[in-house]
């Protein structure tokens, strides 16, 4: 049977300050069946006030529930049996912590999250993300003067009225407005966009009664594949869509895809991302964005890609500070090596270096560059960049990231076979 429930915003510090405190609380809810507070921690101390206060409450028949706020989203739920001592005492309520509702959706998820899955762990992460999820619609002006209309998906990132989404979605915009899930819309613009990773803010230009719920950042790093995953988003129109499935892979590189200009790896899932779909987030079972819907394979069911968070906010925080990506320069022109690509070299070119399987073919170096004042040369063949072997031009952007002024070690082979090291200090440059 569902208890009327009464949150307590109070800290539970300890002693005969916390008891009181809550009594007073209590006073002004006679109705309430059960009391929620929130711990900071679980010290001995407070584990002594938690005995004192819900002994308080137990004997007056209500139900006491604590979450470990900032620890973990763990409910203690007392049993009316005053036979037991302190330390049964302790023990039984949280043993009993299956039998407490958390009122708070974000703790629920938390819960859920470090429980087993169970029947509404998806529907408490999603309650989490809903209310930063928009729909974007846009209105697309055609070249003689036709009038159209696209849609996608995006998050709120600010509680100011940014939002997140993908450059294919509103980089041919001309005006775009924002729905959010509870069915506010605001009118918009776009603030900046990235088109090497597909990234893209959008500002509201309307004035806010209230501030916006920003969702949380989650960590793509720690995602595995077969972990679960939750698609938000607008398919075809249809706003506050769900799909759910699993990470199938936590790396799908830009390359792969046939799309090697990219500046980014790709989640894979089989979550369902259709059209529209573009630019919501991709959460874990906390609510917390991992990921952006960016698009599928086209003629299958379950294989979509998102950009990682990793990548994302990155780009975003940039975006937002300056409304531009700046990345690391260091002025070469490359091409990546393959067996049929260095028997072709052979052919060409009987000086072509011995041993070589793999690596990247520096074609040409910009004069005054950060790569030609290192000593860096046409013909040259990078076979590895700090310590780390180099196959694919990706394998050298991956390592230098975002880090402008950093200094990399370049191990290449010459064209008389030598080998030597080289240290690049990259500049900045908006690519």
């Amino acid at each position: 049977m569902r208890r009327r429930c009464c949150s307590v915003a109070f800290p539970f510090l300890g002693g005969v300050k916390a008891v009181s405190g809550f009594q007073r609380k209590s006073m002004l809810m006679p109705q309430c069946k059960r009391i929620d507070f929130s711990v900071r921690s679980f010290s001995s101390n407070s584990r002594q006030s938690f005995i004192k206060s819900s002994e308080y409450f137990k004997n007056r028949g209500l139900l006491v529930g604590v979450s470990l706020s900032g620890v973990a989203a763990l409910s203690l739920s007392l049993i009316k049996q005053p036979s037991l001592n302190e330390n049964e005492l302790f023990t039984a309520s949280i043993a009993s912590c299956d039998k407490y509702e958390f009122s708070d959706a974000r703790s629920r998820a938390q819960l859920a999250y470090e429980k087993p899955f169970g029947p509404n762990t998806i529907a408490d992460a999603v309650e989490v993300a809903s209310p930063s999820l928009v729909h974007i619609k846009i209105r697309i002006a055609g070249p003689w003067g036709q009038e159209g209309h696209a849609s996608g998906s995006g998050f709120v990132i600010d509680s100011s009225g940014l939002i997140a989404t993908n450059a294919h979605v509103v980089q041919r915009s001309e005006n775009v407005i924002i729905s959010l899930s509870d069915g506010r819309e605001f009118n918009a613009k776009v603030h900046s966009m990235d088109k090497h990773t597909d990234i893209a803010l959008v500002k509201i230009t309307d004035i806010l009664s209230a501030p916006l719920v920003p969702i949380e950042f989650g960590d793509s790093s720690e995602l595995r594949a077969g972990e679960w995953v939750v698609a938000l988003g607008s398919p075809l129109n249809m706003a506050n869509s769900v799909t759910a499935g699993i990470v199938s892979s936590t790396i799908r590189q830009a390359s792969e895809l046939g799309i090697p200009q990219r500046r980014t790896d790709y989640i894979q899932t089989d979550a369902a991302i259709n059209q529209g779909n573009s630019g919501g987030p991709l959460i874990n079972l906390k609510g917390e964005v991992v990921g952006i819907n960016t698009m599928k394979i086209a003629g299958t069911g379950g294989i979509g890609f998102a950009i990682p968070m990793e990548t994302a906010s990155v780009v975003i925080q940039q975006l937002k500070d300056t409304g531009k990506v700046v990345r690391p320069y260091v002025g070469l022109r490359m091409m990546p090596l393959n067996k049929h690509i260095i028997a072709r070299e052979r052919r060409i070119a009987a000086k072509f270096p011995a041993g070589i399987s793999s690596g990247v073919l520096v074609t040409s170096v910009t004069a005054k560059s950060p790569g030609e004042e290192a000593g860096l040369r046409a013909g040259d063949i990078i076979a590895s960049i700090d310590g780390k072997p180099v196959r694919t031009i990706h394998d050298i952007t991956q390592t230098m990231g975002y880090d402008i002024g950093r200094t990399h070690e370049f191990q290449v082979v010459r064209k008389d076979g030598s080998r030597v090291s080289i240290r690049v200090t990259t500049r900045g440059a908006i690519l």
